[in-house]
């Protein structure tokens, strides 16, 4: 229940796995023509133009970002082994497409609202507008290691992401965060660590990962 995730969770800043939330949703209902299947999504918004990321993740060099219409993409990033990865990345589909907000309801966890730690502070009262944002991409698609300013509720309509956490306990110069326009985002690539380069990264307890 609501209080029971607020007051045993999101103050207590644990990350918490939820089932069932979404199961009356229709992009999840395959009977349904608001089914997300790649089928469905091209007939209601094939030559929308979308912003897509390519490249293996945006931290790399030859990572940048095209405009493209959403059947293009599917055809060149999904359908086929592309030569480089495509994905369609933290994007506000819903403000172009209206009509798709209406295949899923916001979960009534995000009414919750983490406790200011000084009330008297505006800039610590809690922003409780959700931002919905969709991902799309084929297998291999990364985000890295980073921090972000609010909280999330993450749910995967189709296939599988791994997703690693580390408690927010940890000092951040055992994360490597660089510098600059990207400073939420850690330099370690989690899947291969270069411990060499990072070695503080080794020494976060395994209780914190």
């Amino acid at each position: 229940d609501l209080f029971t995730f607020q007051e045993n969770f999101l103050s207590r800043n644990i990350p918490v796995i939820i089932t069932g939330a979404s199961s009356n949703w229709s992009c999840l209902d395959e009977n349904s023509n608001k089914f997300w299947s790649f089928k469905n999504l091209l007939n209601r918004m094939a030559f929308r133009t979308v912003p897509i990321e390519l490249g293996s993740s945006y931290t790399e060099e030859n990572w940048t970002q095209k405009l493209m219409k959403f059947i293009d993409f599917v055809d060149g990033h999904i359908f086929t082994v592309p030569n480089s990865i495509g994905y369609l990345a933290q994007y506000s589909l819903f403000q172009q497409i209206p009509e798709l907000s209406s295949d899923f309801s916001i979960p009534d966890y995000c009414a919750a609202v983490r406790p200011s730690e000084n009330d008297n502070d505006e800039s610590s009262s809690n922003d409780t507008e959700v931002e919905t944002n969709v991902w799309i991409g084929p297998a291999g698609t990364v985000s890295p290691l980073h921090t972000d300013p609010r909280d999330n509720i993450f749910v995967q309509i189709s296939g599988r992401k791994f997703v690693r956490l580390i408690s927010s306990d940890v000092p951040s110069d055992q994360i490597y965060p660089f510098t600059g326009l990207q400073s939420n985002t850690s330099q370690i690539n989690i899947e291969n660590p270069d411990l060499e380069s990072f070695p503080e990264y080794s020494e976060i307890d395994s209780e914190h990962i």
